[in-house]
């Protein structure tokens, strides 16, 4: 019975940790995606309105 209760809390905390690593997975690439436009958005930005 309590080998039964370990497997279920053992698959519960493996899933639980999965879904934070696709969370911080997910996150981390829209931080990348982001930081890429702003500097992209940066660059046209004083290309354009800043005096050279």
């Amino acid at each position: 019975m309590s080998m039964l209760i370990g497997f279920y809390a053992g698959k519960m905390l493996y899933l639980l940790v999965y879904q934070c690593a696709i969370n911080l997975d997910l996150l981390l690439l829209v931080f990348l995606r982001g930081g890429h436009f702003a500097a992209n958005y940066y660059s046209i930005y004083s290309s354009t309105f800043l005096p050279h």
